[in-house]
């Protein structure tokens, strides 16, 4: 279990690091990102951000995250 362990931590820096980017696209002073460690979660934080909808569509986009179980033959 520790490659999937490995991989889903790999996963989340990933989303972590897309995040990021497209927080500092959007232009809001002193934005605030962070791992919550444990939880998988990621915790954003937009100090001055007026329009929730704008905020949400701009960090959901269009990536999609999936897990795949995978079975390897020997």
């Amino acid at each position: 279990m520790a490659i999937i362990d490995t991989e889903v931590e790999n996963a989340i820096d990933r989303s972590f690091n897309i995040l990021r980017t497209r927080i500092d696209r959007f232009g809001t002073s002193q934005p605030n990102i962070q791992r919550i460690a444990g939880s998988g979660r990621i915790q954003i934080e937009l100090p001055g951000a007026d329009n929730q909808e704008r905020v949400r569509n701009l960090l959901q986009g269009v990536a999609k995250l999936q897990f795949w179980e995978v079975l390897e033959l020997n």
